[in-house]
């Protein structure tokens, strides 16, 4: 009996080591799949992917795997509903992360219950993200975060709230000389003005969006689109306006219109 306990201690002991180094491996993964994921998505997911879960035998380990793994399916528009994908991350940065941390967290929980059309639970998670933010000097994301509380406020039709949140969002694009999201932001705030009607400031700001997108082909058949559908509904109509966008859409693009237009 003393034989066997003896053995057992021994190899719960000799399990430590290889317990820690595979922890610190697995740390290292996911600090280095972090200096990309902007950048490169796809790689990030797969990395994220490839990770055998069971070397995660940490809280801190879980939360950074599933902040990072909820971060890769959004940025490679995999629209999940799931919140236990990112749920180990918001428990545990909520409690002891930092500032930008906890404001991720919940940015991906609301993103997930977007997702889900669960828009009360997004937005009590995005006010939880603003309020993170406080301590954040991540202008760049604290604009993202501004930009999908835009979308809440459209959703319920708060077209001024909208409005104001997407002049916050471009603020901190331009502070983070973020001009991707800048330029697309400039389109969004067209599309606001043009929901009020005030056809004139749309017509400026979808011409200047336009110029800004020229090599952002996502953005420029959102801004063609919408443009294209403000010319025929707009107070005096330019039908040959409309038709001459959606031309420019499909010449370009070589794809279908979207059944609106």
């Amino acid at each position: 009996m003393l034989r066997f306990h003896i053995l057992f201690i021994a190899l719960l002991l000799s399990a430590f080591p290889f317990s820690s180094c595979s922890n610190r491996q697995t740390a290292l993964i996911l600090n280095d799949v972090e200096s990309y994921i902007q950048d490169r998505p796809d790689s990030a997911l797969a990395t994220i992917r490839a990770i055998d879960t069971t070397t995660l035998t940490s809280r801190s380990l879980r939360a950074h795997y599933t902040l990072l793994h909820a971060m890769a399916l959004d940025k490679n528009w995999i629209d999940t509903t799931d919140v236990n994908v990112v749920m180990p991350a918001v428990e545990y940065y909520a409690k002891q992360g930092t500032a930008d941390q906890k404001m991720k967290a919940y940015y991906y929980l609301g993103r997930i219950q977007q997702n889900g059309h669960d828009m009360n639970a997004a937005i009590i998670s995005f006010t939880k993200a603003e309020a993170s933010s406080v301590g954040s000097r991540d202008d760049g994301f604290i604009g993202l975060l501004s930009m999908v509380i835009a979308e809440v406020y459209k959703s319920a039709h708060y077209y001024d709230k909208e409005r104001e949140f997407i002049e916050r969002g471009m603020a901190l694009f331009q502070k983070a000389q973020d001009t991707t999201h800048y330029n697309l932001s400039v389109g969004r705030l067209a599309m606001n003005y043009q929901e009020k009607k005030d056809w004139k400031m749309a017509d400026s700001l979808y011409r200047r969006g336009i110029i800004l997108a020229e090599q952002d082909s996502v953005a420029m058949r959102m801004f063609l689109a919408h443009y294209a559908t403000m010319k025929v509904l707009q107070s005096e109509p330019d039908p040959q306006g409309a038709i001459d966008l959606l031309n420019r859409f499909y010449s370009e693009y070589k794809t279908n219109l979207p059944i609106k237009e």
